[in-house]
């Protein structure tokens, strides 16, 4: 368990910067920091389907059909960050502005299935983040603040080169939480899904 001080507080100890006591601290590292976590926090998201943060929903299909392109323009939701999968995995997308996946597949046919989709979400609440990604979310913020707060750029490229490392351990540790099913489990799993219909 982990909050936004102690973040805060790791990505400054790889600047070799002070810590602080308080996000709501009066000092140049909070205010640096401030300006760069949310952006950071949600690429460190984006950057791989963790475990904590993925999300599934139904997709809703917009009115405005698009310009060119494709055929059927869906509203993806508000915390989307990343696109992992679509149940209709046959059919090529493009995610454009304002949260709108287009995409060829029309769930209003007859006898068509929704559109799903499985997809990262924006996760703001810390308590949250497994120890694995607070550590590269911390190295990724500590290479966001190296120049502002060392001048550095060095430092920072340097940052980003182990922010790479880091993340690759990361993704590690989060898919040995993903339990691969094999043949015989999904056997079982189906027998009791279909025994509990």
């Amino acid at each position: 368990m982990s909050d936004k001080i102690s973040i805060y507080n790791m990505a400054l100890l790889h600047v070799g910067a002070t810590t602080v006591s308080s996000t709501d601290d009066d000092a140049k590292a909070v205010r640096v920091l401030d300006q760069f976590y949310e952006t950071v926090r949600d690429r460190a998201l984006a950057d791989f389907p963790w475990n904590f943060a993925l999300a599934q929903a139904t997709l809703a299909r917009k009115d405005n059909e698009p310009a060119f392109g494709f055929a059927c323009a869906y509203q993806l939701p508000a915390d989307c960050l990343c696109v992992v999968e679509l149940s209709q995995a046959a059919y090529e997308y493009r995610i454009t502005s304002g949260q709108t996946l287009e995409c060829d597949y029309d769930d209003s046919a007859n006898g068509a299935d929704p559109l799903y989709l499985d997809y990262v979400k924006r996760v703001t609440d810390e308590s949250l983040f497994p120890p694995h990604f607070i550590q590269a979310l911390a190295q990724a913020l500590a290479c966001a603040i190296a120049v502002p707060m060392t001048g550095k750029a060095s430092l920072r490229d340097a940052l980003s080169q182990q922010y790479f490392i880091t993340l690759a351990d990361a993704q590690a540790a989060d898919c040995r939480n993903n339990r691969q099913s094999t043949g015989a489990w999904n056997t079982e799993k189906d027998t009791w899904i279909t025994g509990r219909a």
